[in-house]
């Protein structure tokens, strides 16, 4: 039996990354059933975690400890000066620590032992501005080409900004024109793919996220004849984080003008959140703003499990979300939804699944209008000839992939 390992976020508190990939196994798996094979999975978290902020062979000294503090602190103070020093800084401290590149190397190596495909299952791993996930693809490539193991690309994400002098970029330019990795297929900005990290002929194409077949993966549908609005809520840092000017009290202040319009066009409402412990506190304090009494009876959703996120989003007639696999889940649902956006994700959906009037930057949002565009895409719906061709997109690609091994 073929053995497929499916490498992302898989322990992460964002339940989205677990609804990817869920989705990816899905549709590996019905690919392998089609081409009369049965493959055996095997899951790997890019940080080489095996459990919730639980590591393998994760055992940090003081010594170690306070090494990693101190080239913390030098690599932000260098950020203001030179960031591709602070990068540099940043790469040199994971590979002198035993908890960095050799743990991880290690990790890869066991996971990789009786594979014949190694796929990232997606999510918005292309990023080279807060993140460093291009250290652990670097891991993922490294033991691959070693194996002489093919990778694949499924459906990542391009997350807006990068600088080419910063040793992030270099180091994910080399991951994505390694020998190893042979298919890349992007949910979003194709351009930037194909025309800043990839070169000597290497292109990649556009498909849908693999999320929009959530639905059939876990053999879930909306509910019917629901009047219950979700709203997804989010920490007001994100906004921040990505150089927007939106406070903690405009954003909760947007929240209740939005509670307050549905509640005057007769809608019933609930909070929401992804799996992210500040996410729902911030729900909490909104609703604790708003003078409710058991805040918590107003807030639905699982910490743990995205099949019940899935449930959750299902159980809605639309939803306002800032989460971008809320608003793919909802899609697969065939839930109407609305996204406020504040990092280009949710914006670049809106294009890509054709509903762009759906999503709003920080700089659109107006309580009035959202509702309006919620009403409106309640009305219309999705186009099911549309929605059917753009979720098909994906299985081209999922069967060059298979027919690697």
């Amino acid at each position: 039996m073929k053995t497929i390992v499916l490498c992302g976020l898989v322990y992460d508190e964002n339940l989205g990354e677990l609804i990817i990939y869920e989705s990816a196994k899905y549709l590996y798996k019905t690919i392998g059933l089609s081409k009369g094979e049965s493959y055996n999975f095997e899951k790997a978290d890019l940080h080489g975690r095996v459990g919730i902020n639980e590591y393998w062979e994760y055992n940090p000294g003081i010594i170690h400890k306070v090494i990693y503090i101190i080239l913390s602190v030098l690599r932000r103070l260098l950020a203001k000066i030179n960031i591709n020093a602070s990068s540099k800084l940043a790469h040199f401290r994971w590979r002198i620590s035993p908890n960095g590149e050799k743990r991880l190397l290690r990790y890869f190596e066991d996971k990789f032992k009786n594979a014949d495909l190694i796929v990232i299952d997606g999510g918005g791993v292309i990023e080279c501005r807060f993140h460093e996930y291009q250290i652990q693809l670097k891991a993922i490539v490294d033991v691959a080409e070693r194996k002489s193991l093919p990778v694949v690309f499924n459906t990542v994400g391009v997350v807006e900004g990068f600088r080419e002098n910063d040793y992030r970029y270099q180091v994910m330019q080399d991951v994505l024109n390694a020998h190893a990795t042979k298919i890349i297929t992007v949910r979003d900005d194709l351009d930037t793919m194909n025309n800043h990290y990839l070169k000597n002929g290497k292109s990649a194409t556009c498909v849908a996220d693999s999320a929009v077949w959530v639905s059939e993966a876990l053999k879930l549908n909306k509910k019917p004849e629901t009047t219950t609005i979700g709203l997804g809520v989010i920490l007001s840092c994100r906004y921040a984080n990505y150089g927007f000017k939106l406070s903690e009290d405009n954003l909760f202040d947007f929240w209740i003008n939005i509670i307050k319009e549905l509640e005057n066009r007769g809608y019933d409402w609930k909070l929401f959140w992804n799996g992210y412990s500040a996410d729902y506190a911030a729900g909490i304090k909104a609703l604790n703003r708003m003078g409710i009494k058991k805040a918590e009876d107003h807030i639905v959703g699982s910490a743990t499990d995205c099949k019940e996120l899935v449930k959750t989003i299902a159980s809605f007639k639309g939803i306002i979300s800032h989460r971008l696999h809320a608003s793919i889940t909802a899609y697969s649902l065939e839930v109407p939804a609305i996204g406020l956006d504040w990092n280009g994700k949710l914006k670049f959906w809106g294009e890509t699944s054709g509903y762009p009037k759906r999503f709003f930057s920080p700089d659109e949002f107006d309580h009035i209008k959202v509702v309006d565009a919620l009403e409106q895409a309640i009305q219309e719906d999705y186009d099911p000839v549309e929605r059917d061709h753009f979720r098909d997109s994906i299985w081209g690609s999922i069967k060059k992939a298979c027919d690697l091994i």
